[in-house]
């Protein structure tokens, strides 16, 4: 009886390899006719405009033509890997934010008859999945990162930090200063109804809160022991280039706090009024916003 079952099994794994076998033999031939960056060049177009603004090129390779590649010069933290076998398809998200990496694989199974449509249907689950796991890496990185710093009031830097240009700009400023334009940036945010989690999850806020190095604790306990006059008497010494600077990441922190056009009006109104004590009329503060927005296009960001 034993026999006869270890015989059933060697049957049923023999079965399988040769299946299997096969299967790779029709991809071999099936890529031959048509190459896989051809096969699906719908799927990656919708891709690669969902996810790298068009801007992304196809790599395929000669001692595999199962595999292609799909990344862009200007997002070079991000890589799409296609995989074809056996009739099915995974795609790799690859995507490295502040060094700590994101890899997510997604399947479509039965796809040697994949038609445009399915195509452009699979591409956009895949775009739309992957920026919400990209928005949520992202969202767990600056909260620990943000929420932990425990900062210092030393400017030391090393030719290997690649913040260091970034940083740089606010090496003028005291700590106390630092911490007001931090507090600034959370009181505007705070006064729309949101929580600490919230604000310190997103990028527009965590960004220059990391590169100005300060404790997240002594901002909290500047802000609970002096108030707001403290904010305003700290920064209506600072420089105008900080100062527009400020303006518009707390640009950025409205935009990503909310679903543009519908801006929470206490928030909005937080944001205005915050300015205009520094010396920053409305016509202003959308000329610093104006310029800012063309240079980061200038400069491809």
């Amino acid at each position: 009886m034993t026999t006869i079952i270890i015989l059933i099994v060697i049957l049923i794994v023999a079965l399988i390899a040769i299946a299997f076998s096969r299967q790779l033999v029709i991809d071999k031939q099936e890529l031959l006719q048509t190459p896989i960056n051809e096969k699906f060049k719908v799927l990656a177009s919708v891709i690669n405009e969902g996810l790298l603004d068009g801007q992304g090129e196809l790599t395929v390779f000669d001692d595999d033509p199962r595999i292609m590649n799909l990344m862009s010069k200007s997002r070079q933290n991000l890589l799409i890997q296609f995989h074809y076998s056996t009739g099915h398809l995974s795609i790799v998200l690859n995507y490295k934010y502040y060094q700590k990496e994101l890899k997510w694989e997604c399947q479509f199974r039965d796809v040697r008859n994949i038609t445009i449509f399915q195509q452009k249907d699979f591409g956009n689950q895949f775009v739309e999945t992957s920026k919400k796991k990209i928005k949520e890496h992202q969202e767990s990185i600056n909260y620990n990162d943000t929420k932990n710093m425990i900062g210092s009031q030393h400017n030391l830097s090393s030719e290997d930090d690649p913040t260091n240009i970034l940083s740089g700009m606010y090496k003028d400023l005291t700590v106390s200063q630092k911490i007001s334009i931090v507090n600034l940036m959370y009181m505007i945010a705070s006064a729309g109804g949101k929580n600490e989690e919230e604000i310190l999850k997103t990028t527009a806020f965590s960004h220059p809160f990391l590169l100005m190095n300060v404790n997240w604790h002594d901002c909290k306990r500047q802000y609970e022991t002096y108030g707001k006059s403290k904010i305003f008497n700290d920064l209506s010494i600072v420089s105008h280039s900080i100062l527009d600077m400020t303006v518009f990441d707390c640009f950025g922190l409205l935009i990503q706090l909310n679903n543009p056009p519908n801006i929470n009006p206490a928030m909005e109104a937080a944001f205005f009024e915050s300015f205009e004590k520094l010396g920053y009329s409305e016509s202003k503060i959308k000329e610093v916003i104006d310029k800012a927005m063309l240079l980061n296009q200038m400069m491809g960001l």
